[in-house]
Order: structure tokens, then sequence, then C-alpha cells
């Protein structure tokens, strides 16, 4: 739950911390930088661009964003993680303002529409993508999740510093070990754990033989480890979490299968139809057999006559 600011006597840099460097004082956040962040959400250059936004900004009659909703943004949640702090940051703003109680914003001014361009992609993107109910929600998560944990290679680290982003970890690993495709981090900010995941193929032996590195395994100087999740049934349980926390939707593949199928049993029907009977010139035939015939004529080769 947010708290409310009425009432509170705490002003932003008592909130802020701060570390000692050559005898000089900083602070690892300022208010003028949550204000700018915040700002660039609702200027008119993002918004234009921005169709989550809009979509959050028509939720309310009165355009305001929720202030949990904007923490999770990753940009401002490194600078903060505390809606009073970003209510009291905006004090100052000219360009978006804080209902009562430091739990919403808003844009000062008029909200500019969508680009054509990019509210065009987004409704080509929600007419391509299926409606999925949640039982079939459900099994395309089961699925997914047991097509992963036989496919890809998970290992969870441990021990990496306070305050390291997925970015840092990602950037560290690729000095120790080669990996062939893509390497996905999960990492929830602030947390000293995390999990790699890879195809198999290719990289067992080389995230293997980084997994015994010992010292040169570290990310931002901080010595970590790397742990192979080998049991099917703890791989399984990550990668259904990865996938809820993420939902997937019917891919492609998925709706080309369907496709083939709708033929395989069109071309049933019209095979039905194919050992019915005809009648030409009050005599009755045998589809299937009168066809043979008439594609049997078409390779014949006729001899040809010179006419002088």
């Amino acid at each position: 739950m947010l708290r409310s600011l009425v009432g509170s006597e705490m002003c932003i840099r008592d909130r802020v911390s701060t570390q000692s460097t050559g005898g000089k004082t900083r602070t690892s956040m300022s208010a003028e930088d949550i204000q700018t962040q915040v700002e660039y959400y609702f200027s008119d250059a993002n918004l234009k661009k921005d169709h989550f936004f809009q979509t959050q900004i028509g939720k309310h009659p009165e355009g305001f964003i929720a202030m949990e909703l904007l923490l999770k943004c990753n940009k401002l949640k490194m600078l903060t993680q505390d809606a009073a702090v970003v209510a009291e940051a905006l004090k100052s703003s000219s360009l978006v303002e804080v209902n009562a109680d430091g739990t919403m914003v808003r844009k000062v001014g008029e909200v500019p529409p969508l680009d054509p361009e990019v509210a065009a992609r987004q409704s080509k993107r929600n007419k391509t993508e299926p409606a999925v109910d949640a039982e079939e929600l459900k099994a395309l998560i089961d699925a997914k999740a047991a097509a992963a944990t036989e496919e890809r290679l998970v290992y969870k680290l441990s021990g990496l510093p306070a305050g390291c982003r997925w970015t840092d970890i990602k950037d560290s690993l690729k000095e120790v070990m080669a990996t062939q495709g893509r390497m996905h981090v999960s990492h929830e900010d602030n947390q000293t754990e995390a999990y790699i995941t890879a195809f198999k193929a290719g990289n067992e032996e080389a995230w293997a033989e980084a997994a015994t590195s010992g010292d040169k395994l570290k990310v931002q100087d901080a010595v970590i480890t790397m742990t192979i999740v080998d049991q099917p049934a703890e791989a399984l349980q990550f990668w259904t979490s990865e996938f809820t926390k993420n939902p997937p939707t019917a891919d492609k593949k998925s709706q080309e299968k369907a496709k083939r199928e709708t033929k395989k049993d069109g071309g049933r029907k019209r095979k039905a139809v194919g050992n019915s009977t005809v009648t030409l010139c009050g005599v009755e035939y045998d589809y299937a057999a009168l066809k043979t015939r008439a594609v049997s004529y078409t390779h014949l080769t006729l001899p040809t006559k010179r006419i002088v």
C-alpha cells in the first residue's frame, strides 16, 4: 500500500541515501532526476509513441496514472521505489501534477494522440494475436514450460551485488563464457540472485566450464556462484513461473497447424466426392476410374501426320 503525503513532514533530501566520495557527499538520486524522468514519460514526444501509457491514461476519467504503475518503469525504479519521494519531487513541476493523496500522476494540458504509424502497428498486432481464454492460456503455458525444460539450460546465480541490473550480469558473463544464440537473464532489481538460460545445443559444455571458473566469475567485482538447475521438476517450476509472468500468445506455427488441419479435413471431403459416380450420355461411370483414365490420356504422345 502506498503511503499518503498528508501529514508527512519528511522532505525529499531526508529520504535519499548519501555516500562519501573524496571528502564530498553526494546523493544517490535527486528530486531533479526524478522529475525529469517522470516528465519525459508524460511528454508529447513519448506519448505520441507510447501505446501503453496512452491506454492507461484513457482508463481514468481525469487522465491520471497510478504512482504504483509508474514505479514499475525501470528507469524510475532505478532512482527510487518510494511513491512519496516521487510525489515530493513533482511538486515543482509545471508539466505534470500529483493528486491530493500522492498516489496518482497526470499530464498538465491535453494528451496528444498516438502517431498514425504507431496506432496502425498496434491495431495490426491486436488483430493478428488470437484471443486466448484462461484454460487455453494455462494449456499454452504448460506446453511452453515443458518444451523449454527439454530444450534450454537453466543456471542459478547467487551472490550478486545489490543494485546490479540484468545488463550488468549479462555483460559480465559474456567475458568469461561463450554462448551460442541468445542468453536470457531473469533478475529482479535489488535482488542478489538471478537465473540465466540458453538453448542446450552448443552451450552445455561451455556453461558447465564457466560454472567452475571460481574467482573469474564476477559481476561488478563481486564473485558469484553459478549452479545448474538440472532437476526436471525444479526447471519446470521455473519455466512455468516465467511464462506466467510473461504470458505467451498463440504463435504463427499454431495458426499454420490449424490451417493444415483444416485443409486435411477439406481433402477428406473432396476424396469422399471422388468415390461417387457420374452419368454421361445416359451411361453411369465410376468417377475415380474415369478421372484416372482421363489423366493417363494426357500423358500419351500421339503421332503427327505431315500434310503435304
